[in-house]
């Protein structure tokens, strides 16, 4: 997908999709770290192939381009074809539990259910294939009757690829998605700091973070009811609960305030990451490529973390810029 996209950032033939009149549309970039592009990439890939595959040719024919014609090669394939029509089926599910995870109200008790909704899914299409990997041989007939040098794959040549191909992938992908999230149902339990919740469960739950972190259980379970008696009606999400607690409570309630801390701690959401890469992608530019990892940190740091435009000092920094050494000085 991204040899697609480099190409088309090369070469200046537009990419029309008026041709064969496809739909026009846009074919988007795929990003290493975008679940997003990539499945609008594929999406846009899958409905526009004979158009690419003409664009390709004529590249090829016309400009003598070599890496248009490896492309027209290597895409004119049927397992080309299945592969994206499989992921179009996968990557929309991926791509809505990356969403969820971005917000930045991401909430404990939300997580597990989106995780095991999407695998799921995913389960579901090894015993059964979605819509689109369905369709997959048909639009390989249509592609060779419509002319493109597709060689048609027997029965066996199928059946291979969905063995061999799409059941291994979708199995690494259901390993990949446990491997990420191994402590789902400890992290559901942080839910408990939500004051609207019920009082059984909240307590049950407390009591097993308290084991699980090491701290005293009978002290943690006395300072949640003191906290919870004192919240009650305010309708606090756990974050909330947490941010109240380790703010307020740490001296008078240690046992609670350390399982706060550590829920707190917790990324239940990806949106600061997400931030984190927007900031470097704008502080690091292309004529900034010799920043030192020292002073990338502390622009990092002062974009994240520092105080608004309007209420830096810029006198002082001034000043203190000057005394730190000698500065020579332009006389106009």
């Amino acid at each position: 997908m991204q040899d697609f996209c480099s190409f088309k950032l090369r070469t200046d033939s537009g990419w029309s999709v008026e041709l064969l009149q496809d739909p026009k549309l846009k074919l988007v970039e795929a990003k290493d770290v975008r679940w997003l592009s990539h499945d609008k990439a594929t999406t846009t890939l899958r409905k526009c192939l004979p158009s690419i595959y003409t664009s390709l040719e004529r590249e090829a024919e016309e400009r003598n381009d070599a890496r248009a014609a490896g492309l027209s090669v290597f895409t004119q394939d049927y397992r080309f074809v299945l592969a994206i029509h499989m992921m179009c089926d996968v990557l929309p599910h991926l791509t809505a539990l990356s969403c969820a995870m971005q917000k930045r109200d991401a909430v404990y008790v939300t997580i597990k259910p989106l995780v095991n909704g999407t695998i799921s899914i995913i389960q579901g299409m090894k015993s059964q294939s979605a819509d689109n990997y369905k369709e997959a041989p048909a639009r390989v007939t249509q592609l060779i009757d419509d002319g493109f040098r597709i060689k048609s794959p027997s029965e066996e040549q199928l059946t291979a690829f969905h063995e061999k191909i799409y059941l291994p992938f979708l199995d690494n992908l259901l390993q990949n998605l446990e491997d990420r999230f191994p402590d789902l149902p400890l992290l559901e339990k942080f839910g408990a700091f939500a004051v609207g919740s019920s009082e059984d469960d909240n307590h049950q739950d407390i009591q097993e973070l308290a084991r699980h972190f090491g701290v005293d259980v009978e002290q943690c379970r006395s300072n949640w009811h003191q906290v919870r008696a004192s919240l009650e009606g305010t309708d606090q999400s756990a974050d909330q609960t947490m941010t109240w607690i380790t703010g307020n409570l740490s001296t008078s309630h240690p046992a609670l305030y350390r399982i706060a801390a550590v829920g707190l701690l917790l990324p239940t959401s990806t949106a600061d990451c997400e931030r984190g890469f927007s900031c470097l992608k704008r502080v690091k530019t292309e004529n900034r490529n010799r920043l030192s990892v020292k002073v990338l940190n502390s622009l990092l740091a002062v974009s994240l973390q520092g105080p608004p435009l309007e209420s830096f000092n810029f006198e002082k920094a001034v000043k203190a810029w000057k005394d730190n050494k000698p500065r020579r000085q332009a006389h106009f």
